[in-house]
């Protein structure tokens, strides 16, 4: 099973983390940081600026035909990041996990607000534009929890043996989430040229992506959880 380079990965609104203030502690714990965002930037402004501005009846077949390409760097740029945290010293890594939980919450808590103002400025649904930000977060919380709980090796080794086929649905409908709302967030946080039509439409598949997401997330904690996952297995023993 190839490894879920976009569920084993700090969510993009952190990486991105500048637009909204200090990113100190964040370089502190991911010294690349810069070079991450210049390239989160060159994905974004190659893919999703695109996006915003195709004609309405071509929106679906245009983003299909790119989100795989938008997929392969995105998850090229957020696997380097990701993979830097886990290679530190050993008795380093579980602090740096708990630390990168806490700046993704704290990140979130301010992105919300700045989130809600400006989808209310552009007349688009507040809860919707948030809750496909939280699936995001969500997914990359569980992941780092995860990998506290399991280790690295035993948290990959519990999703390929006892949840492969969910973890391909989760990271499909992830990709697609991740595409929808870098495009979006280029129009609420930096004011993108953009269609109304395709901008109302990408708010609607994002808000179906994120259940999908939210949804998977569940399935995947209960299959992970030994008790859980037993629990299961004996049913289905009958």
């Amino acid at each position: 099973m190839a490894m879920p380079i976009l569920v084993l990965a700090p969510s993009p609104s952190l990486l991105e983390a500048s637009l909204l203030g200090d990113v100190a502690e964040l370089e502190e714990l991911i010294p690349e940081l810069k070079e991450v965002s210049r390239k989160l930037r060159l994905v974004k402004e190659m893919y999703c600026r695109p996006l915003l501005i195709v004609e309405a009846e071509k929106l679906k077949e245009y983003f299909t035909g790119m989100l795989q390409a938008f997929t392969y760097h995105f998850s090229s740029i957020i696997a380097f990041t990701f993979s830097g945290l886990l290679l530190r010293p050993e008795g380093d890594v579980s602090l740096l996990l708990r630390r990168l939980m806490k700046l993704e919450r704290e990140n979130f808590s301010r992105l919300k607000w700045v989130l809600e103002e400006k989808s209310l400025a552009y007349n688009l649904d507040p809860h919707s534009i948030v809750e496909m930000h939280a699936a995001v977060v969500d997914c990359s919380l569980w992941a780092i929890s995860s990998t506290l709980e399991n280790g690295l090796q035993g948290f990959l080794d519990k999703l390929s043996k006892r949840a492969g086929r969910e973890l391909a649905e989760l990271v499909s409908y992830l990709h697609h989430l991740m595409y929808v709302v870098l495009a979006i967030d280029l129009v609420l946080l930096e004011d993108a040229s953009h269609r109304r039509d395709v901008l109302e439409t990408l708010v609607s598949w994002g808000s179906s992506y994120a259940d999908e997401v939210e949804s998977y997330l569940d399935t995947l904690s209960l299959l992970i959880s030994d008790e859980s996952y037993k629990a299961l297995a004996d049913y289905m023993e009958g």
